[in-house]
């Protein structure tokens, strides 16, 4: 089934467990989940990011969706030039790049400008456009990753609805979601943007902000747009999800985490209730005293 055609689907009914719950992100999050683009990313953290911005009839409209989405989007593509999918000879960039470098040279922007400096008219135009564009391609998508589990939606209407013990799970465990969200969206686009790109987003942040290897530097910028926090108030599970910035002699790789974290269910689980066992369990098996 190609999900991401879908114009409407229905969570499935019944009880879940937390396992269920936490295997469908576990899907969501391990190389099983193709991802061609950062849509997923994006959509997910707009969703986290609009749930309390329900309508009476428990439905979340695609307008305040999509605003969400497009002002997350907003600085990674114009401020930072992040490729949002991966660029193949012969093909354009994604729409979602493409409307918002449209929007800003129609615009007769000379420099950046913070979305707080956009007119209410130009932006409410700028997001039905990326609403319009973009929604095909990710609602479904994300409802098929998510093993049917997240939400309904329907994409004619414009709106999705969330399962209700899915959206108490989420709110439990927000930050340990959130986390390994940035994670694989940082690790997407590791893959799929140039090191000069990478590179060149170091000069574009803050004074004062820990300049990391390159490797890391989209982890970065994620946590400083969206987390709005520095390294030096990382708690454990950023420290672990960052692990490839550790020194060397500490001896935690990224091919360890993606097999602790995402071989099977059981390791993720044991991981997301106490990272700090994880990162003693990495190091005693370096020969690393802890």
């Amino acid at each position: 089934m190609k999900y991401y055609d879908l114009n409407d689907g229905e969570y499935k009914k019944g009880r879940l467990t937390e396992d269920q719950m936490w295997e469908a992100f576990r899907w969501l999050f391990s190389e099983k989940s193709l991802n061609d683009s950062s849509y997923k990313f994006i959509f997910l953290k707009s969703i986290i990011d609009c749930m309390e911005m329900k309508e009476p009839n428990g439905r979340i409209s695609f307008d305040i969706l999509f605003d969400r989405f497009t002002s997350i989007s907003w600085s990674l593509i114009l401020k930072y030039k992040i490729n949002q999918k991966v660029k193949a000879r012969g093909k354009k960039a994604s729409l979602l790049e493409q409307d918002l470098l449209n929007f800003f040279e129609s615009g007769g922007y000379e420099k950046y400008v913070d979305v707080s400096e956009i007119s209410v008219k130009d932006w409410k135009k700028l997001v039905k456009k990326i609403k319009q564009d973009c929604k095909r391609y990710v609602v479904g998508a994300l409802y098929g990753d998510m093993k049917e589990l997240l939400y309904s939606f329907s994409r004619k209407e414009e709106w999705i609805e969330l399962n209700q013990q899915m959206e108490f799970f989420v709110e439990k465990h927000k930050e340990l979601i959130e986390s390994l969200n940035y994670y694989k969206w940082a690790i997407f686009y590791q893959k799929v943007n140039a090191e000069a790109t990478a590179k060149n987003c170091i000069d574009l942040l803050a004074p004062g902000f820990e300049k990391r290897k390159s490797e890391s530097i989209y982890r970065t910028i994620l946590a400083y747009e969206f987390e709005r926090e520095v390294p030096e108030t990382m708690n454990s599970i950023e420290l672990l999800l960052c692990a490839e910035d550790t020194p060397e002699d500490i001896g935690v790789s990224k091919d360890n985490l993606e097999e602790e974290l995402f071989q099977d269910y059981g390791s993720m689980r044991d991981y997301l209730s106490n990272p700090i066992v994880l990162i003693e369990k990495l190091k005693r098996q370096k020969g690393i005293k802890v």
